[in-house]
């Protein structure tokens, strides 16, 4: 899948369209959401990406630390040791990655993966599986309307933290670090992340551009 990844636009594109995307399109979004009963499932991402992958055995995928989560590539279903250990990330003895985020066409399309115990897999993959096709359609034609396609998706709730966040990357290694805190705002950052089931005006998580 490294391909659909690297054909995503990088934050400093993807945030160009935000004004239209937050003031037009995300209320129609945050709407259609809650018509069909799925804003306790999932909330509104920007699509965007931060670094390539290299191939099709590469996946982005999330594991939780101390006050962080950390997106790093795992290769064959495996993390780098070496980035599990410095951040002190929790990797389930027995674990399986699921999809987080999803670009929306006539399928959910997944471009991002959370790493989750094997025991609580069903709790996620019911979540992408059970998404009608009605909405799928309204979905693309809001997008379409604006000249947004592909440019908001779905993050599965369950994948996403109660907390607000700043989001970093390391370019050189592929990671980013997101540290759940208190979000304190200003120009390097860009909201990437909703949860209709909240206030709608107010994004789940940011994203710092630099750094």
């Amino acid at each position: 899948m490294a391909h659909i990844y690297n054909s995503i636009p990088h934050i400093e594109e993807a945030a160009r369209s935000l004004p239209v995307l937050e003031s037009s399109v995300l209320p129609q979004l945050n709407s259609l959401l809650t018509n069909y009963e799925l804003e306790s499932k999932f909330g509104v991402v920007l699509v965007h990406r931060h670094f390539d992958l290299v191939d099709s055995e590469e996946q982005v995928v999330d594991l939780k630390g101390p006050g962080t989560v950390v997106s790093s590539v795992f290769k064959n279903g495996r993390p780098d040791s070496q980035i599990v250990n410095e951040y002190s990330l929790e990797l389930p003895e027995v674990y399986t990655i699921v999809p987080a985020k999803f670009i929306v066409r006539d399928e959910l399309i997944p471009y991002e993966y959370t790493c989750v115990p094997k025991e609580e897999e069903m709790a996620f993959i019911s979540h992408s599986e059970n998404v009608p096709v009605e909405f799928l359609r309204e979905w693309t034609l809001i997008l379409r309307n604006y000249c947004a396609e592909d440019k908001m998706g779905l993050v599965d709730i369950l994948t996403a933290d109660d907390e607000n966040g700043t989001e970093r990357t390391d370019h050189e290694r592929r990671l980013n670090v997101v540290t759940l805190s208190e979000f304190f705002g200003g120009s390097n950052y860009v909201p990437t992340l909703w949860q209709p089931q909240r206030d709608s005006k107010q994004p789940a998580r940011h994203c710092a551009c630099a750094g």
